[in-house]
């Protein structure tokens, strides 16, 4: 699929509908009650959980906006806001042409019943706008003006960083130092943040147990953990994990390296390559 960030029709269009948003929405923005953003890494399962949110009927999430480029742009509150908004209902009209759909039939993807939670899901991007930004959640807080909460997407390393390489073109040993560099990061942010900020998300838990681990992240949010959507939910969610770890070719002492590192961390170290 061609990035829409790059492209400038996309980015007109976005820009014109977010306004028509801005006016259309503001009374509806004035009820938000919760700012959500994703952390992490690229390629864990962010996709998936994100997806899951937005069919959510009192939830917007949009899907890779940056939203965090647009505040430290400085961008208003309802023009962050109404952003968001533009790319979930792009995204749910036009379709995800990846190599999976994140599309819930029937659900209230790109639209709300009542707006309670909007946020973004590109979580790369938030771990590394605070690696060049520190006060970078200081600064959301201060433009939303409602309680933050984080949500942290965790798949075994060995499939993330394998991920990271096939995506990106580079060697596992550069993958694997994107993804530590990452994991740093992440746990300053578990570190300053409390639990009623900042979750953490095992993408082998929501494969498993889908109910139990929507139900818990829908109350995360203070939001009503609805069994039709709960059970909508459920019919994209993966049969089993996809060990990309097999995928790729591990030069000798990078999984020793990595299961070192791996041990080091509290939300890591209970994985394991086989």
């Amino acid at each position: 699929m061609k990035n829409p960030d790059l492209d400038p029709w996309y980015q007109r269009c976005q820009t014109f509908h977010s306004k028509r948003l801005q006016k259309k929405c503001a009374q509806d923005f004035d009820g938000v009650e919760r700012f959500c953003l994703f952390i992490g890494y690229p390629r864990s399962g962010h996709s998936l959980v994100g997806a899951c949110i937005n069919a959510h009927p009192d939830a917007v999430i949009s899907s890779e906006l940056p939203a965090p480029l647009w505040i430290m742009r400085g961008c208003s509150r309802n023009e962050v806001y109404a952003r968001i908004l533009a790319r979930a209902k792009w995204f749910n009209f036009w379709g995800n042409k990846s190599n999976y759909r994140y599309q819930i039939p029937n659900r209230w993807q790109g639209k709300y019943r009542r707006l309670k939670v909007i946020g973004d899901k590109r979580g790369g991007w938030v771990t590394r706008t605070l690696k060049e930004t520190p006060d970078f959640l200081d600064r959301t807080k201060a433009l939303t003006g409602v309680p933050c909460r984080y949500i942290h997407v965790v798949r075994n390393p060995f499939d993330n960083i394998a991920a990271i390489s096939i995506a990106n073109h580079i060697s596992v040993e550069e993958s694997a130092g994107i993804y530590f560099e990452h994991v740093a990061i992440t746990e300053e942010m578990a570190r300053i943040c409390s639990s009623e900020e900042l979750i953490t998300v095992h993408h082998e838990a929501m494969i498993e147990n889908p109910e139990g681990e929507l139900k818990k992240l829908f109350e995360f949010l203070d939001l009503e953990p609805e069994a039709d959507c709960i059970q909508a939910c459920r019919k994209i969610i993966f049969p089993s994990p996809t060990n990309t770890r097999f995928k790729v070719e591990w030069p000798p002492g990078t999984r020793d390296k990595v299961e070192t590192q791996m041990a080091e961390v509290q939300f890591l170290n209970a994985y394991k390559f086989e």
